[in-house]
């Protein structure tokens, strides 16, 4: 609702401005084609996810969407003088703080989301932004997979789990309990 309300203020308040959005809102496809009613323009991305900013002139305006968006994203539309509504979610941006937390300590963030979701293409970069990794593992078989590579006397390092919001918690919680069995195999119970 928080994100709905502000695009819909940014509309009213910048009648002169061209407004662009960095992805669907939200994924409500009547409140993305009231926006489009509205002349607000959606950014394309690049084969890297990032967008691309080459239209954009100084003085637009640009609301980053409720699922947030790669920090080099937010760096680039600060170079091109745009003004920035950020409508990210509060519990994406506490993700964020988790995800960012785990990179500066050295931790590798394991997240559960669909690879090609804006939020969390957002998340990973966090880790990224912070001289991180990550690694993305969207259903139990690949949280298996994994498990077999921490079992491995080879494994050395730490993981920190985070997930997509959108994703069922019962799911995120089975493959945090796959890797930490796997991770009590491998090191022990301390």
């Amino acid at each position: 609702d928080k994100a709905i309300d502000m695009v819909f203020e940014t509309c009213e308040r910048f009648t002169d401005k061209r407004i662009f959005l960095t992805d669907q809102l939200i994924h409500n496809p009547y409140i993305n084609n009231k926006l489009r009613e509205k002349g607000v323009h959606y950014l394309q991305r690049d084969t890297k996810n990032l967008l691309i900013c080459g239209e954009l002139q100084e003085g637009d305006v640009v609301v980053v969407s409720a699922f947030g968006t790669d920090f080099r994203d937010i760096q680039h539309l600060k170079e091109k003088g745009v003004t920035i509504v950020d409508s990210t979610c509060g519990a994406i941006i506490n993700v964020w703080k988790r995800v960012e937390g785990y990179a500066k300590n050295g931790f590798i963030t394991v997240v559960h989301g669909k690879k090609d979701h804006e939020e969390t293409r957002a998340t990973a970069s966090q880790a990224v932004k912070e001289g991180g990794n990550y690694l993305i593992i969207e259903n139990r078989q690949q949280a298996e997979e994994l498990a077999q590579t921490i079992k491995s006397p080879s494994f050395e390092g730490k993981m920190g789990m985070a997930n997509q919001t959108t994703m069922l918690k019962g799911e995120s919680l089975e493959i945090q309990d796959i890797l930490k069995k796997a991770f009590i195999e491998r090191f022990g119970e301390a």
